[in-house]
């Protein structure tokens, strides 16, 4: 008799749409994560031994599914990626600035 047992590790259930350009995405699939989520939020999972990115579709998710599921591998942090584009976008419109202010004054120098 094997008296063995099997901790339970504690996780929730989340819902992911596979994000793809030539289809819009409806079918819902169910992975389990430890990681907080919130819908919209992206997330990558392994698929055949490919990794995807998937967006958070439902978290928790609302499903009675019993089956065996599959690990998010891990959460898609943007934040770096949008501090570069902000600042980008700063350092663009202060040249911008730069530039005017440098025709001005040829413009003045020209009188």
């Amino acid at each position: 008799m094997d008296l063995t047992v099997t901790p339970q590790v504690p996780f929730n259930i989340v819902g992911v749409r596979f994000v793809s350009i030539n289809t819009d995405a409806v079918k819902v699939y169910h992975y389990r994560t430890r990681i907080d989520f919130a819908a919209g939020d992206s997330a990558v999972v392994e698929v055949n031994g490919i990794l995807k990115v998937v967006e958070i579709a439902e978290a928790p998710a609302t499903t009675d599914y019993t089956g065996e599921l599959k690990w998010i591998v891990c959460k898609v942090d943007t934040t770096e990626y949008i501090n570069r584009l902000k600042e980008e976008v700063a350092i663009e419109k202060e040249l911008r600035a730069i530039e005017k202010l440098a025709k001005e004054r040829v413009k003045v120098k020209a009188v």
